[in-house]
């Protein structure tokens, strides 16, 4: 873009040339979506096996719930085991199911 400005000294008009900025890219911090993970196995089964959950907003998602996820087990009579030596953590738990932890860890951030 020119503009045309009087210059004080001469009164001749002056041809400025201002520079636009071109836009820059900004790398984005990442971040993990709360999702809420149902279990979907009817006869029970191994926590950390991916395939035993679902989630409820992307039924093509299955992995074994993480830190930022909600798990609900609303199966009642069945046996869910964490029989593994991983250190699993949700963010949310709600079970209907019996929960039995015989190896490694699991936390729950919100009681």
């Amino acid at each position: 873009m020119i503009r045309t400005f009087l210059s004080r000294r001469h009164r001749d008009p002056v041809r400025v040339r201002s520079h636009r900025r071109r836009p820059a890219l900004e790398a984005l911090e990442e971040r993990t979506l709360l999702a809420t993970m149902l279990w979907d196995n009817p006869s029970g089964g191994d926590w950390d096996i991916a395939t035993n959950w679902v989630n409820q907003a992307n039924p093509l998602d299955n992995h074994v719930p993480r830190s930022s996820d909600d798990a609900q087990i609303n199966t009642a009579g069945i046996s869910v085991t964490h029989s593994t030596t991983s250190i699993d953590s949700v963010h949310s738990l709600s079970s209907s199911a019996n929960l039995t932890i015989s190896a490694g860890s699991l936390s729950v951030t919100v009681p």
